[in-house]
Parts: structure tokens; sequence; C-alpha cells
């Protein structure tokens, strides 16, 4: 009996003792859940705002990315129009030196130049007064001028709707790229307050005794609401720093008493020679 009883005061220390070392991992866990559920709440306090503003910035990248590629089409499409307008330009120049060298030292060259630069409707007779095969080539290099030319006003006026265009693209590109930026300002910014939101948490940090050090200047406070939670390794960096600072000091302190030495010396020298000076200038005002 008594042997029994022995066993069970051993077993119920254990007991106690597990207790004892469970109490404070259950408080901690618990401190801990506690951070998570802060965080959690916070987390979904910016969520609806943060897909809200993601929506928008996703639909501004989106109508973005299409606008540049619809620009860079147009482009595209306007440098190769205004390629078929020099090609049709360069054609229109061919053909009128085709037709100089047709009539060069011809008697009625001035006459035939004219008929050729003659702006006329198309539905018109063709003119019959002249020097027959001759003045039939200068018509007919006449009406292939002006299909020329019709074709290069057309040309021309479609790459000139074009630029009007990719104007009018360009310009709605800027907005959406306002747009996208503010977004993007507007997104950042939540993510900032979010941040700052986090921080502001508090979390319970464990410490044991020996992990708490008090300046030795100083006199014990149980308050350690101001202090300073750092690793060893950066407690000894900064007493390491503290002490190079020290001898930085006292060696500042001993090149400025010696520059103030060589100041006073520089001074003291200064007034000898002025003393000197005059002293020679009075001797040679006697002789």
């Amino acid at each position: 009996m008594e042997s029994s009883i022995c066993q069970f005061d051993r077993e119920l220390q254990l007991l106690h003792r597990e207790k004892l070392r469970l109490y404070p991992q259950l408080k901690l866990a618990d401190l801990r859940q506690l951070t998570l559920y802060q965080e959690l709440r916070l987390l979904q306090e910016f969520e609806g705002r943060e897909e809200k503003l993601q929506e928008k910035l996703s639909l501004c990248i989106k109508e973005e990315n299409s606008i540049t590629s619809k620009l860079n089409a147009s482009l595209r499409e306007l440098e190769m129009k205004q390629a078929e307008v020099t090609k049709v330009q360069d054609r229109e120049r061919s053909l009128a030196e085709a037709f100089q060298e047709t009539v060069v030292d011809n008697p009625f060259e001035e006459f035939l130049t004219k008929v050729f630069k003659k702006m006329v409707k198309r539905d018109k007779k063709k003119e019959r007064e002249g020097g027959g095969e001759l003045f039939e080539n200068t018509l007919h290099l006449r009406e292939l001028r002006l299909d020329l030319e019709e074709l290069v006003a057309e040309k021309k006026k479609n790459a000139e709707a074009l630029k009007k265009m990719c104007d009018t693209v360009v310009k709605k590109e800027k907005v959406v790229k306002h747009n996208r930026k503010a977004a993007e300002d507007s997104l950042d910014l939540v993510y900032r307050e979010k941040q700052q939101r986090m921080n502001e948490l508090d979390v319970v940090v464990p410490l044991r005794l020996s992990q708490i050090v008090f300046d030795a200047d100083r006199p014990l406070t149980s308050d350690l609401g101001q202090a300073l939670l750092l690793n060893m390794t950066e407690l000894k960096r900064l007493q390491r720093r503290t002490k190079e600072l020290q001898e930085e000091i006292k060696e500042h302190k001993a090149l400025h008493r010696q520059a103030r030495h060589q100041h006073i010396k520089l001074i003291k020298d200064q007034r000898e020679m002025d003393t000197q000076t005059q002293g020679k200038t009075c001797s040679l005002g006697k002789r």
C-alpha cells in the first residue's frame, strides 16, 4: 500500500513538472494564435480594396497592351503606305524624265510640254491637233501622268487618314498609361498601408532572464516597454563600434590640439616677421 502511494506521488510530481513545462508553451501558442487572428482580420480588411484595384490594374494593362499592339500595326501600315507613295512619286518622276527624252531638241518642245502638264478632266476628248505620232505619245504620257497623280493623291489621302488615326491612338495610349500608373500607385499605397498596419501589431517575444542585459550605469527598471531587442552578435558589434568612436574622438581631439598649437606658432612667427620688417624699413628711412 505504501509503495503504491509513493509511486502515485512520483507520477503526480512528474505530471506537475510536465504541466509547468507545457504551460508557457501553451500560453505562447495562444498569443501566437491571437497574433495570427489579428493578421487575418487585417488581411481581410484590405482584401476587398486590393481585389478591386488589382482588377482595375489588370484591365488597364490589358487595354494598354491592346492599344499598343494596334498602334504598332497602324504605324507599320502607315510606313508601308508612305513607301507606296514614294514609289508612285518615283514612277511619276521617271515618266516626266521619259517625256523630256522624247521631246528634247524638238521644235514643238514648249507646246508639247504644256500639253503634257495640262490639267484636264479625265472624260474630256483627247486633243488631236499637233504633230502626229509625237503628239499622240504626249497625250498618252499625259494620261499616264494623270493616272499616277490620282494614285498619289489617293495614297496620300489614305496615309493621312491613317496618320490621324495613329495620332488618336497615341493620345488614347497616353490616357491609358496614365490610368495604369494611377492604378499602380493606388495599389502600392494600399500595400504600404497594409504593411504599416501589420508592423503596428503587437508580437510577443519570449525572453529568458539571461537574455536581458542592463546598462551598468543605469538603475534597474521593471518597465521594458522602451527596451531595444537585439541579438548578441549585433550587440557586440555596437559595443565595438562604441569603443572605436571613443578612440576616434580622442584622435580628433589630439589633432585639434596639435592644429591649435601650430596656429599659435604661426601667429607668433608672423608677428616676429612684421617686427623685423618694420625695423628694416626704419633703417632705410634714416639713410
